[in-house]
């Protein structure tokens, strides 16, 4: 079996924009209870997540 990452943090000032940009990246959705303030974002792994 190999290691898989499955989380990764970032320590920043503005949650939501560095989420916007890291979405952007591969690709994916922004989930939909992230909004500007926050102090904390997510973003969907797989597919599943994002259904």
């Amino acid at each position: 079996m190999c290691p898989r990452i499955r989380n990764i943090r970032f320590d920043c000032h503005d949650t939501y924009t560095l989420a916007g940009f890291w979405s952007a990246v591969p690709g994916y959705a922004r989930l939909p209870e992230d909004v500007p303030g926050d102090p904390e974002a997510a973003l969907p792994t797989t597919v599943e997540d994002q259904a």
